[in-house]
Formats: C-alpha cells, structure tokens, sequence
C-alpha cells in the first residue's frame, strides 16, 4: 500500500471546502485570520496545519472539526 502526502491531503480538502463556499483563498484567510501566503501553502500542502489552524479553518468554514478530518481520511484513502 503507498503512502499519501498527508498535507496534500488536507490542502485537497481545504479547497474543496472553500470553493463550495464560493471564497476567494483572501475571503477564507480574512475569515479565519490568518496570512493569504500561509492559507496558500496549505492548500497546495506545503505546510503541515497545526491544531489551532485546523480549529480556525473550521470555524470559519462553518465545519465541526470532525467532519472535515473524516474527509481528510476519506480522501486520504482513496488516494491510496
């Protein structure tokens, strides 16, 4: 079984969840205040998210942290 880029993973995830909110990565940055560049980074899953981000994204988007982490595993799996 391969292996999957878990922050790919989680980027996937977070745009897919953005764009069906029809947001901007700026609109999604400013709602869960953080840097346009860093919210940029995840997406593309150059950087790992910490809990806290995980927990901002969450709120902004309006998605209990569990959900969307159960979407992160799903996609995760099926990447495989």
């Amino acid at each position: 079984m391969s292996k999957v880029h878990l922050p790919d993973v989680f980027g996937r995830v977070l745009r897919r969840y953005r764009l069906r909110k029809d947001w901007s990565q700026m609109k999604l940055a400013m709602e869960a205040g953080m840097h346009l560049n860093a919210l940029g980074n995840l997406e593309r899953g150059r950087r790992n998210p910490s809990l806290q981000t995980i927990f901002l994204l969450c709120q902004a988007l309006k998605v209990s942290v569990a959900k969307f982490m159960a979407d992160v595993e799903r996609t995760a799996r099926r990447m495989r």
